[in-house]
């Protein structure tokens, strides 16, 4: 029952986490919720950053749900 409630916790954590917010800060330049449509996902990110920026949000939104999963 531990168990069930650490990994439950676990993947609560990881699932708030926002990829846009986390490489924006990482890498500098204006946030992705203050251009373009103001949403912080991969494809507002496109748009306002770039193709680069946009993959890495994807690979960790992609990331969080297999962790999260397995």
């Amino acid at each position: 029952m531990l168990e069930l409630g650490i990994k439950a916790l676990l993947s609560y954590l990881i699932g708030s986490l926002n990829g846009s917010l986390v490489l924006g800060k990482l890498l500098g330049g204006p946030d992705v919720r203050s251009v373009g449509s103001g949403n912080a996902g991969g494809t507002n990110a496109l748009r306002a950053r770039g193709k680069w920026l946009a993959l890495g949000v994807v690979i960790i939104d992609v990331g969080k749900g297999f962790l999260t999963a397995a």
